[in-house]
């Protein structure tokens, strides 16, 4: 037996380093493990399909958008709310139509039942009361056998299965698939990335985005770990940093020489990582057997 706690196997509870060491080694346990940057998306890449963007575009919370992506997504779902709308007006048509037929159901009751209760001796003679009576029990005899063969209908409407029935209209705005707020294109700006140019457009698309663009300004590589912004009347995307020493102070758009507000700037949004300068704490798990010691 050893002198340190991590050492002691003959300990009658599993230890903390021995539970480390079983999960490692032989896979029991819950794993954890903190994401670097190498698992988060280039910053050229599209939220949506994740892959580099060809003419990429951004929200004003900074969300990188692919245009064909985004336009599909778009109209995808006008046409999805459309036929959600167009069900929702059946349903309503058909749950009104069931409702005054149930409501002239009622009525048709209640006045044979007015009719049953006020009827005298003194108005019908033995031979109408008699046909009356036989018309009515033969007419009752019909409702119960039809009423037992439509119960036996098990496809109509009213004996199906089915979902609760919404009262609310559809909505038909579109949301934004990261932050769902509705979403705008004519609000989408256009993205324009400085190419390096130690670097021939050839062999661009090879590269990861640390090596592919640099900042216009201050001519530093832009990778996923930079902060960048993007200038929105000329749709430049500079670092943080260049901003806020060169174009802030001056208050224009050195590419279009526009007065530019600070409220109007987008900062590009990164993918978080497991370490505090990372933006987030993005840990993967992954749960596996558990070992019982007994």
């Amino acid at each position: 037996m050893g002198r340190h706690s991590t050492n002691r196997t003959s300990a009658p509870t599993f230890s903390s380093a021995e539970r480390r060491k079983a999960a490692q080694e032989g896979g029991y346990g819950t794993q954890t493990r903190r994401l670097t940057s190498e698992n988060a998306r280039d910053i050229d890449c599209c939220c949506l399909t994740l892959s580099p963007c060809e003419t990429p575009l951004v929200s004003k919370e900074g969300y990188l958008f692919d245009k064909e992506a985004i336009y599909e997504y778009y109209f995808t779902k006008k046409k999805e709310n459309k036929r959600l709308l167009k069900q929702w007006k059946a349903d309503q048509a058909a749950a009104q139509l069931l409702e005054d037929q149930r409501k002239q159901d009622t009525d048709e009751a209640k006045l044979e039942e007015f009719r049953k209760t006020n009827m005298t001796g003194s108005l019908l003679d033995d031979e109408a009361r008699a046909s009356t009576s036989s018309s009515a029990s033969t007419k009752s005899t019909d409702d119960i056998t039809s009423k037992m063969k439509v119960d036996k209908v098990f496809w109509l409407p009213q004996n199906t299965p089915s979902a609760k029935e919404s009262s609310t209209r559809p909505s038909q705005q579109v949301r934004c698939p990261i932050t769902k707020r509705k979403l705008i294109l004519r609000d989408l700006i256009e993205v324009h990335f400085t190419e390096s140019g130690s670097l021939s457009k050839s062999n661009l698309s090879g590269r990861k985005s640390g090596e592919r663009y640099v900042c216009p300004l201050s001519g530093k590589q832009i990778n996923n770990r930079t902060r960048c912004v993007v200038l929105p009347d000329s749709g430049r995307v500079i670092t943080r940093e260049a901003y806020l020493k060169t174009v802030k102070p001056e208050g224009r758009d050195p590419f279009t020489n526009h007065v530019l507000l600070p409220e109007r700037v987008i900062e590009l949004q990164r993918d978080s990582t497991g370490f505090a300068a990372g933006g987030g704490t993005v840990v993967a798990v992954k749960k596996k057997e558990v070992m019982l010691v007994g």
